[in-house]
């Protein structure tokens, strides 16, 4: 049977967290679409997304390519980005995406956990979570978001024009 190599990451985040909604206002969930060439990857992830009250994952892209259309027509509130990706990658979407009326918030999720990639993140507003460590380090960086809904009155998933 196969067994997937990012087994050990899938364990649900500690009860405390658990507990705790991320989603933006009671009954609205945050909604996330996860960027990914790896599916075996980009699957771990929503297997743990899945397991936590107030998120939803709306779709999964292998390609920066897809992903924009998908953002287009069905806007998320936060997008979990890949960098390294065949032809359009992580950076180059998050640049097209900034130039979106109400862009989404980005996550970069990558094995490439360098200072370059970290200041690249910061530079167009991102954050940065590396994929050896998104249990401990997602969860913080999406309640986080979540309460940055609070205080903005037309948010993406709030369906204002």
């Amino acid at each position: 049977m196969f067994q997937s190599p990012f087994r050990d990451k899938l364990r649900s985040p500690p009860v405390a967290e658990r507990s705790r909604p991320i989603c933006k206002a009671p009954n609205m969930p945050l909604k996330i679409l996860l960027v990914d060439d790896n599916p075996t990857y980009a699957n771990a992830v929503r297997h743990f997304l899945d397991r936590l009250p107030g998120a939803l994952v709306t779709g999964l892209a292998q390609d920066g390519k897809t992903a924009l259309t998908m953002v287009r027509e069905t806007p998320p509130d936060v997008v979990l980005l890949d960098i390294a990706m065949p032809g359009m990658n992580g950076l180059e979407l998050a640049r097209a995406l900034q130039q979106m009326a109400t862009p989404p918030h980005i996550i970069f999720l990558s094995m490439h956990d360098n200072q370059e990639y970290r200041a690249a993140a910061n530079d167009l507003g991102a954050s940065f979570v590396s994929k050896s460590d998104f249990v401990a380090q997602l969860m913080p960086t999406l309640n986080q978001m979540a309460l940055s809904y609070k205080d903005i009155p037309d948010a993406p998933s709030t369906g204002s024009p």
